[in-house]
């Protein structure tokens, strides 16, 4: 009698457990969505420093006419774009200041490292083997390109051909510092310059001692490159992909 019985009980709450089961799942389902949207929110918040409610508002203003205006820039700034005060415009601005002053001594950091760990891997080596470097020549000046256009990556450097007793080279050397981007450095070569006259002329150009010692700027007397680049008019401006091993003259 057991035997015949124990299946039918069995049997008997199948289709309720399934249905229950199916309901179960969808209510659970909901509440884990739930909970994942409420997640996101507050780590996306977290990650720019800045509240949910905040982090809600930017995602409405991408969903207008931020899509269009504003894809490629980070929440803090179109939060400060679109800010409803001056006292909101001033703190998403703090916000952008400390953000990026942390992250250029990150950079500063880890080009300082970067530069220690060459010189105890490889000796005096030189940074760039100017033996594999392939010139080429682009048709228009990178300075003068949309920055879009340009594709800058770490550890890029300018190459540059100059004198301390050339006012255009001045020009264009200000410039380039101007303009440089983090994590890419610049290699000025001289000609017939002593390194006396060069110090003092690195001084005048607000060359600080620091970035040479990190190798963010070199400073090179009598380059051997001058001849190799087949001796260019000064001044002259060359740019170096790491990634390709590849100059191609800018100026």
């Amino acid at each position: 009698m057991v035997k015949f019985l124990l299946p039918a009980l069995l049997m008997l709450p199948l289709t309720g457990l399934v249905a229950e089961t199916a309901i179960d799942q969808s209510t659970l389902g909901s509440l884990q969505n739930s909970t994942v949207k409420t997640t996101t929110v507050e780590d996306q918040s977290k990650v720019w420093n800045i509240n949910p409610d905040e982090w809600t508002r930017y995602q409405q203003i991408m969903q207008g006419q931020g899509k269009y205006l504003w894809k490629d820039l980070d929440p803090i700034t179109v939060l400060g774009l679109n800010a409803r005060s001056d006292s909101e415009r001033y703190r998403y601005a703090e916000k952008l200041a400390i953000q990026e002053f942390e992250n250029t001594q990150k950079i500063i950091l880890l080009d300082r490292a970067y530069n220690d760990a060459f010189n105890k891997l490889y000796g005096k080596l030189p940074i760039v083997d100017t033996s594999k470097l392939n010139i080429g020549r682009a048709k228009a000046s990178l300075l003068s390109v949309p920055e879009s256009q340009v594709k800058v990556e770490f550890g890029d450097r300018y190459i540059v051909f100059a004198s301390t007793k050339c006012s255009d080279c001045n020009k264009m050397i200000k410039e380039i510092l101007s303009s440089l981007e983090l994590g890419v450095s610049v290699d000025i070569h001289f000609k017939d310059d002593s390194r006396q006259a060069i110090t003092q002329w690195a001084a005048k150009q607000g060359i600080s001692p620091e970035s040479v010692e990190v190798g963010t700027i070199t400073l090179n007397p009598d380059s051997a490159l001058y001849a190799q680049f087949g001796q260019p008019a000064l001044p002259s401006l060359y740019y170096y992909n790491k990634s390709t091993d590849m100059v191609n003259e800018i100026r």
